[in-house]
């Protein structure tokens, strides 16, 4: 029996594979070259989108349109309440309960019967409120 070194002595030596490269050496100029420019012309684009060198744009605008809104108070939903300003549900509500039980308003000043409205509540909300007197009926 012969060892395991004396086989590979024995035995023919291998050729030596010799390596040839994938690309020729002006393959990879001319690919380097292109992957160059094409870098360049990214670096540009983003450039141009990053806004460099743009004007700002400036909008006119219509001045704000002003609605006058006023509320009627005899016949105003506590929803139409809760749209003014420093008038919240639970205040919304009282109004019109207190409405409903009272009868309708015959001043804007009866307002201020309602627990939680004052003087300065009311100074808050009445350019949006106003009062329709009902023709007195014979």
């Amino acid at each position: 029996m012969s060892s395991p070194e004396q086989d590979n002595q024995d035995a023919e030596p291998e050729e030596e594979v010799k390596r040839v490269p994938a690309f020729l050496r002006s393959d990879r100029i001319i690919l380097g070259v292109l992957v160059f420019f094409f870098l360049i012309l990214l670096i540009g684009r983003w450039i141009y989108l990053s806004g460099t060198g743009m004007e700002t744009i400036e909008i006119d605008r219509e001045s704000g349109i002003q609605i006058q809104y006023q509320l009627e108070i005899n016949q105003a939903s506590w929803i139409e309440w809760v749209q003014l300003e420093g008038v919240g549900e639970t205040l919304a509500r009282k109004i019109v309960d207190y409405r409903e039980k009272n009868g309708s308003f015959q001043e804007i000043e009866d307002l201020t019967k309602i627990n939680g409205i004052g003087k300065k509540t009311l100074d808050k909300f009445r350019p949006w409120i106003r009062l329709e007197k009902s023709p007195v009926e014979p």
